[in-house]
């Protein structure tokens, strides 16, 4: 076969191939440069890869000792790496038991803590409980022996003008605190524009003087305590009762309608004649208006006022 570049004849075209690759004279023909490959460690050039190859495996000493060198780098570089890790790993086991018995104390020390404060709670909360029935029952004992005196004592029967204008008085001084129309009537009458202007204090100066006082002025419901806001009044059995930071009287005015008069009268703050709301004198007055509707839930405003307005007189008895 012959080469179309050199005109050289081949016998095979294995050997044809072979000759256009690697003839310098026919790769010149050919317009291309011979390519030469070396070795990396003797620095040998070599006319095709496949020599090179089979010289590095076989017959380069210097990259078998390179390699040799190599591989006992190679292992040390291993073994230390292995060695290592078995540290970072025995290191690490040995910080979790750590960690794990920590947080074992940790969870033991707060468990007996809460038990601890839990069975002092109880303790002091039996020993209240202990304390305030020992006091009702001193007081229930008191008041029986009262009641036995009362009873034990001679019945004096007087006819005279004075005995009656003494008993008119006593059951003008009852105060039915739970009859909600007669309290209702009151709300309707007198909680005025004016009155709820002036929020919770307003309606406690209100009720200080139309509900809680008799036809001549007397009290009928005193705060007997001012710094504590304890309040008292005779019932409807003439008996003492007492109304700790007024709730009784709270809930009796909250149920006898205070929210949906005290609405009716706000129109009357914030509405012109026109018929139109002026939003001016609503900013001005709204903060007022929820202090009453949210009697039942915050009544600090109107008990510190109705505390002041209703205290009983230095000297005074029930």
């Amino acid at each position: 076969m012959e080469c179309n570049f050199c005109k050289k004849t081949l016998s095979t075209k294995i050997n044809l191939a072979t000759h256009q690759k690697t003839a310098k004279y026919c790769l010149v023909l050919q317009g291309k440069t011979n390519t030469t490959f070396q070795c990396e460690h003797c620095n040998k050039f070599f006319t095709s890869n496949q020599t090179l190859t089979d010289h590095i495996s076989h017959t380069c000493k210097k990259h078998k000792k390179k390699s040799y060198s190599e591989i006992q780098f190679e292992n040390a570089t291993y073994i230390k790496t292995i060695n290592e890790k078995d540290a970072t790993i025995i290191k690490l086991t040995h910080d979790k038991d750590a960690v794990i018995s920590k947080l074992t104390h940790d969870k033991d020390a707060v468990i007996s803590k809460l038990t601890q404060d839990k069975d002092a709670v109880i303790s002091k909360l039996t020993q209240d409980k202990d304390a305030v029935i020992a006091k009702l029952e001193e007081k229930i004992d008191s008041l029986q022996k009262a009641i036995i005196e009362i009873a034990s004592q001679p019945k004096t029967t007087h006819n005279n003008h004075n005995s009656n204008n003494s008993s008119n008085v006593t059951i003008n001084n009852r105060f039915d605190i739970y009859n909600t129309k007669q309290i209702g009537d009151v709300l309707q009458k007198y909680l005025t524009k004016d009155v709820v202007a002036r929020g919770q204090e307003g309606v406690a100066i209100m009720i200080g003087e139309y509900l809680l006082k008799g036809p001549n002025g007397e009290p009928l419901y005193e705060c007997t305590d001012v710094a504590r806001q304890k309040f008292e009044f005779i019932n409807v059995d003439g008996n003492v009762e007492t109304d700790p930071k007024a709730t009784k009287l709270i809930r009796s005015i909250n149920k006898s309608g205070l929210c949906e008069k005290t609405n009716t009268a706000s129109d009357d703050l914030w509405t012109n004649t026109d018929g139109l709301m002026d939003h001016d004198k609503y900013g001005v007055y709204a903060g007022k208006i929820t202090e009453i509707m949210m009697l039942e839930n915050d009544s600090t405003k109107l008990r510190n006022k109705l505390a002041s307005v209703t205290a009983r007189q230095k000297g005074k008895k029930q």
